[in-house]
This record gives structure tokens, sequence and C-alpha cells, in this order.
């Protein structure tokens, strides 16, 4: 199996959304590879990025709280 496909599988077996460093980690390449190899299942309609919020703990501020952190970002297989 390429690496292409396996990055496609991992997703497809995966029982919640997945995170690109994490997959970079569990497959031994690096992150900017398998960013480009998300992007090109997207472009094929196979995968699909999670719309995450962020709202801080604390204040509940979306947008203006100091505390909030950058998150990747969050993919899964869309529904045939």
């Amino acid at each position: 199996m390429t690496k292409l496909k396996e990055v496609l599988a991992a997703f497809e077996n995966s029982t919640c959304p997945m995170t690109a460093p994490r997959l970079a980690q569990e497959l031994h390449l690096s992150e900017n590879m398998v960013e480009e190899m998300i992007a090109f299942w997207i472009r094929k309609g196979k995968l699909r990025k999670v719309e995450t919020t962020l709202v801080c703990s604390s204040c509940h501020s979306a947008s203006t709280c100091a505390l909030l952190v950058n998150l990747p970002a969050v993919y899964e297989v869309t529904n045939p």
C-alpha cells in the first residue's frame, strides 16, 4: 500500500477525527508531507476539514481572549 493510501486508510479506520501532526507521527512521515496528502484527499472529496470553535473556558470569549491556543486542524472521512 502506498503512503498516500495509508493516510486515507488511517482516517477510514479511525473512530474519531485526526490531526496531521498525530498522523505524521503514527506513519513516520513529515507533517508537511501528511498535510499535502490530506489536501490531495480533500480535493478528491474523500476527506474534509472539521470546523471547530474556540472558546476560552474562563471567560467564554471566542475571539478576544489572550488565553486561546491555536489547535491543529482536524480532518475526517466524508460521508459516501
